[in-house]
């Protein structure tokens, strides 16, 4: 995955588009449109742009939205969700003003833009593995609006997306996911080339009805809904793509997608990274909860990447969560995770199993995964700089699935009582009585609390474990003075 090449593309289409002198409401919607028709190949639109464009250079943006409206009204979507897009593309104004000349040439704007985009992000369109990564960096790009409160696309990077995919230990033969906040649809993309791997491994040892049968069944089980139409139309144009299906995208807020909804479907495994400033809490519980109605007996699982604090901010919610779904790790990511959006949130990601409820007997891993190997470059973005990554996560991986190879009973000295070395892994047990009660520390579902939490455990186990016998040797007397000298 070369991030430098894609961002070099994605920065000059822009700057293209920005010397267009048009609002970046257009630029979106002139994005939208071209990753549309370039997806679909239509009219083979690549060789024919300047045919279709200069026949009516009178009104160019008129002519490039009505080849848009004739391919997307051919796709029999939701019609709701079909006349938003619409609605929204007619807004789009783009003037017949020439360019600067360059290399020579004068054109004018629309047919720079899209040359731009032809030779630029057009090229990375045609690679399943890099689609959906590409388009929602080039809108994170376009549209970057992620600082200061402002309301803009989060992109969700590609490592973070494959350990998330990885983590739900999916089965082509028998799962069906959903992401309630689809954005782009990186997760989901990620979540169906997981799954279309597995089937490609898998064919040798099935019959030619078995893969036929099975990849009809894979193409159906991806779910995405998201509330912003630009959003959902991006992940619209990426299910075009992998020949995914379209009637799987909805245009709603995901609230209003009930249970009913999630067992017609047998939607057993959830992926989700919700909006950060709307109780992404609220979200979690909304999604395990649907999921957990489901009435089939299929394995059902859950994960989501969000501020780890935000988890902690209504404990009745929390708790209803814990009803429905046993916490299984807490995985704390690298703070610049999403600087390529312009955001800079502390996130980690939260992994449930659903059907069980979690109980103080539960384990809760919590695993530092700080270090990904992935870099920051402002010239390249975030750059797995080492190829260290997937030796990283495939350590993550085992780790969650099997922590007793990993954890040691603890054998750790203090210097001093008042010592708080830092833990980078551990396991841990989380009372969800003490969260339904309302208790601050136990709800503080943040590896620093948790962690703090452990070692206080420790050290009173230690403390317990002389029955307040004071043993009077020479070293517990230095132990002792040292104390004292701290106070």
């Amino acid at each position: 995955m070369n991030n430098k090449v894609k961002l070099s593309d994605i920065r000059q289409y822009h700057a293209v588009l920005s010397s267009a002198l048009i609002t970046d409401k257009d630029k979106m919607n002139i994005t939208s449109i071209l990753a549309l028709l370039v997806s679909s190949n239509y009219k083979e639109f690549a060789t024919k742009y300047e045919e279709l464009i200069v026949n009516d250079l009178a009104s160019p943006s008129e002519s490039l939205v009505e080849l848009a409206v004739e391919y997307l009204t051919s796709l029999a979507i939701d019609p709701v969700f079909e006349e938003k897009i619409i609605t929204l593309w007619n807004t789009t104004k783009l003037t017949t003003s020439y360019n600067i000349v360059m290399q020579g040439e004068t054109k004018l704007n629309i047919i720079r833009i899209i040359e731009s985009f032809i030779y630029g992000p057009m090229t990375h369109l045609t690679n399943a593995n890099d689609t959906v990564d590409f388009i929602g960096q080039m809108f994170a790009n376009i549209n970057g609006h992620g600082a200061n409160g402002e309301t803009g696309i989060v992109l969700t990077p590609y490592f973070i997306t494959d350990i998330m995919a990885d983590l739900l230990e999916l089965d082509y033969k028998v799962d069906s996911i959903i992401d309630g906040a689809c954005g782009s649809g990186s997760f989901l993309v990620a979540a169906y080339t997981k799954m279309a791997e597995q089937l490609a491994e898998d064919k040798p040892n099935l019959t030619a009805e078995e893969y036929t049968a099975y990849s009809s069944r894979l193409v159906n089980a991806i779910y995405g809904n998201d509330l912003n139409d630009q959003m959902a139309l991006l992940t619209l144009t990426n299910f075009i793509l992998l020949g995914l299906n379209i009637g799987n995208i909805s245009n709603k807020d995901i609230f209003n997608i009930d249970a009913t909804y999630f067992n017609i479907h047998s939607i057993n495994k959830g992926i989700l990274n919700p909006p950060f400033e709307s109780k992404p809490i609220r979200f979690v519980n909304h999604i395990i909860s649907n999921i957990a109605a489901e009435t089939n007996t299929l394995t059902k699982k859950f994960i989501v990447i969000v501020p780890p604090q935000s988890m902690s901010k209504e404990s009745s919610v929390l708790t209803s969560i814990l009803k429905q779904a046993t916490l299984k790790a807490v995985i704390e990511v690298q703070e610049n995770t999403f600087i390529e959006s312009k955001v800079n949130y502390g996130t980690s990601i939260f992994l449930f199993d659903i059907g069980k409820a979690h109980t103080v007997e539960d384990k809760v891993i919590y695993y530092d995964f700080t270090d990904s190997g992935y870099e920051y470059y402002k010239d390249s973005g975030l750059v797995d700089k080492y190829n260290t990554y997937k030796t990283k996560e495939e350590i993550l991986i085992n780790y969650i699935k099997n922590p007793a190879n990993y954890n040691k009973p603890s054998t750790r000295t203090w210097t001093t009582f008042f010592d708080i070395p830092k833990v980078n892994n551990f396991e841990i047990s989380i009372d969800p009585d003490k969260i339904k009660n309302k208790d601050v520390e136990e709800t503080d579902l943040t590896k620093a609390n948790q962690e703090i939490k452990k070692i206080l455990s420790e050290k009173k186990e230690l403390i317990d474990s002389v029955n307040n016998k004071i043993p009077a040797t020479p070293e517990f007397i230095d132990y002792l003075v040292d104390v004292l000298s701290e106070v």
